[in-house]
């Protein structure tokens, strides 16, 4: 009544229509009206974003999408989304509690047009809230542009001007009274009564502390239960296996909104399915053998989207997670799978989520693809000097199939070679590292990454990451800047004496990068009179964003590492047809899911375990090992590690969603066997867990 009053009061209403709703899951929709208030009761807050900060152009693109694609976007990306470029979409967006009122003028309210609000209530809905709409009201007279003032004046409800005087009244009257005899008199009178019926019924006198926790209760069950968490919604992969539903189950009752994902053909009931008294939802998708195209609404064209049908884009739609599970029986295209729901994962935030560049999980910085960037690198021609030394015959160029090629050989045992890019001012202060995708056509061969920054002129010290790659294999290789080590130019360590903390990377001053091949003293001969010959094929250059929280967390065994590629294609399959696929037109199946998640460029924790035992979980001690970060991922071991329960898993991975320190971060994970030398949690169920995880190196 007091809600329809106010509206009444305010627009002289003649017809009102109004809802108590008491959502849960599902959020019934709303019909277009030109004024609407709502008074939320309980749960979830509304959200909404101030007019001056919309850009109306991205929200006539977002109601493209479905209301349940909008509601389970979480509140930085859906504001991301709608806002103006170079808007903070974490502050833009604003929040109405419950036990407030609001009142939202659509577009049809006089001089609105094209202005009207922008709001939501989020994920799933669960919220008790009063909604009163404005059918009909006297004609009100649309405000000229100096007139506005003066009717936003005439419709301002008068008698809510007297609603505070007349509170502060009844507060000081009711203070009084409460200073009476008489009041004080019926106090102690309900107290004795209270005591009576007490000794009647034998129940025992209430503590304080029995008190506080029935309160504590009571507040639970009336807002905890009625309004989640801003927990992120998790896709979980693997869901189907036992340590998958042991993971699930832990996620539910953590208080995350989970998606189970389960594969499908394209003659398969595909969608996404909710089953009465689930806490989750089940999607089916076709995650393998698929044509399909989808069209790219941001941009008002189609653009093709090879393998990725539209079954697995709305599974991933509205998630802001992914978890994992590949530690059981390995399965038939695991890699496969995991790999497409990764690039239809980040298809859709780049759709709608990270559109503006500034929300982009990766920036390419090189694409060898394209000519102007190919020209802008060449070889070091300083000869001899600290950066080119050894009898050398090399080159920068392209192959038969347009990819830049560094080649080259050298004709003694100690050499150096190196491509470098042009001075640039790059500032690298909000990102975590470099993503580049190379293929090493030559033998297995060792490469180092370089990144120099302004004084390097003066100090001629540069830092640089080592990677191997396999013969005849494509490799992705992600280089956290974290794991750059300080060496001299011609590869030489620094002394011993030199402080570590003077000689660090500095991400917000690199003006040069590049790659470096190195003899070191060795003599391979290949094919014939080749003495150190090398071949890199390089696509691509990205530099991946920093993240506060791991957006991926993925659970495998140890003994899955990046495999090697047949060095040549089989008997009857085509070169063309070996390497064709969706990524860069060039492509190797990812074979695991550990390289499809590596591949992807997403911040991720990965939880290596050697085994899986059926103790139950929180009985036995584990022992967390972190990789040291300048060595390459999946190529970490050590004997102190036995197997882990499901529900130790469960309780690591749980914890690790939200742990700033396990970005980037892999783990060996296991019961102690042997000497105790890693961080050793008694119980998974009665320690901190994220207090042992905050423990480790930070790898952004």
């Amino acid at each position: 009544l007091m809600v329809m009053w106010s509206m009444h009061a305010s627009t002289g209403s003649t017809k009102l229509r109004w809802r108590l709703a008491c959502t849960d899951q599902q959020e019934a929709p709303s019909p277009e009206t030109s004024l609407r208030s709502i008074f939320l009761l309980a749960g979830e807050p509304l959200e909404f974003i101030p007019k001056q900060f919309v850009d109306r152009a991205k929200f006539s693109a977002e109601q493209l999408l479905s209301p349940e694609q909008i509601r389970r976007m979480d509140s930085e990306a859906w504001a991301g989304s709608l806002t103006k470029k170079g808007t903070n979409a974490s502050e833009a967006f604003k929040q109405v509690p419950p036990g407030w009122m609001t009142v939202l003028k659509g577009d049809s309210w006089p001089n609105m047009k094209g202005k009207g609000a922008v709001y939501r209530l989020p994920q799933f809905g669960k919220r008790v809230y009063i909604e009163v709409d404005l059918l009909e009201a006297p004609a009100i007279p649309a405000a000229t542009p100096k007139a506005s003032e003066q009717v936003e004046q005439e419709y301002r409800p008068s008698f809510l001007q007297s609603l505070g005087p007349l509170a502060g009244i009844a507060a000081f009257i009711l203070g009084l009274a409460s200073k009476t005899f008489i009041f004080k008199a019926g106090q102690q009178r309900r107290m004795e009564l209270e005591q009576t019926l007490r000794a009647l019924q034998r129940r025992p006198e209430e503590t304080i502390e029995d008190e506080t926790a029935r309160l504590q209760g009571f507040e639970q069950k009336l807002w905890t239960d009625l309004e989640p968490d801003e927990a992120p919604v998790v896709l979980v992969v693997g869901s189907e296996t036992e340590t998958g539903q042991v993971v699930l189950r832990k996620l539910i009752t953590s208080g995350y909104p989970c998606v189970e994902l389960k594969s499908g053909s394209a003659d398969e009931h595909l969608g996404k399915q909710g089953k009465e008294g689930a806490t989750f939802v089940t999607a089916v998708a076709q995650t393998t053998d698929f044509p399909g195209t989808r069209g790219n609404v941001m941009q008002g064209q189609k653009r093709f989207l090879a393998s990725v049908p539209d079954s697995l884009y709305d599974a991933v739609s509205g998630v802001d997670k992914l978890v994992i599970c590949d530690c059981d029986d390995p399965q038939e295209n695991q890699g496969e799978v995991v790999g497409n729901v990764l690039r239809a994962w980040q298809l859709y935030r780049q759709d709608f989520a990270e559109y503006q560049r500034a929300f982009n999980g990766k920036v390419q910085i090189f694409n060898f693809k394209r000519s102007t960037d190919f020209e802008l690198w060449d070889l070091e021609r300083q000869y001899p000097s600290d950066m080119c030394y050894g009898v050398q015959r090399a080159g920068w160029t392209r192959n038969e199939k347009g990819l830049a090629l560094f080649l080259g050989q050298f004709f003694e045992a100690y050499g150096q070679c190196t491509l470098r890019s042009p001075k640039l001012k790059l500032n690298f202060s909000r990102f975590g590292g470099i993503l580049i995708g190379v293929y090493n056509a030559a033998v297995k061969n060792k490469f180092s990454w370089f990144l120099r920054t302004s004084d390097f002129e003066r100090t001629r010290v540069q830092y640089e990451f080592e990677f191997e790659c396999e013969a005849t294999t494509w490799n992705y290789v992600r280089m956290p800047f974290n794991a750059f080590k300080a060496v001299r130019t011609d590869g030489v360590p620094l002394p011993d004496d030199v402080v570590p903390g003077e000689i660090e990377l500095r991400r917000e001053d690199v003006v040069q990068m590049g790659v470096v091949f190195r003899t070191n003293g060795e003599e391979r001969i290949y094919e014939g009179d080749r003495m150190n010959y090398f071949s890199l094929a390089i696509d691509f250059v990205k530099a991946f964003r920093a993240q506060k929280e791991p957006q991926v967390v993925y659970v495998g065994r140890a003994d899955q590492t990046t495999p090697a590629m047949p060095k040549q294609a089989s008997d009857g399959e085509s070169e063309s047809e070996q390497t064709r696929g969706p990524w860069n037109g060039l492509y190797t199946p990812p074979k695991t899911s550990a390289e499809a998640v590596l591949r992807s460029g997403v911040a991720f924790t990965m939880l290596r375990v050697k085994g899986l035992n059926e103790h139950p979980g929180g009985k036995f001690p584990v022992v967390l090992h972190q990789a040291p970060l300048e060595r390459p991922h999946l190529t970490f071991d050590t004997e102190n590690v036995g197997s882990i329960s499901r529900g130790d898993v469960a309780a690591l991975l749980v914890s690790a969603m939200s742990e700033p320190n396990c970005v980037n971060a892999e783990i060996m994970a296991g019961e102690p066997d042997g000497s105790e030398t890693g961080a050793v949690i008694t119980s998974t169920l009665q320690e901190d867990v994220k207090g042992y995880l905050k423990q480790l190196q930070p790898n952004k």
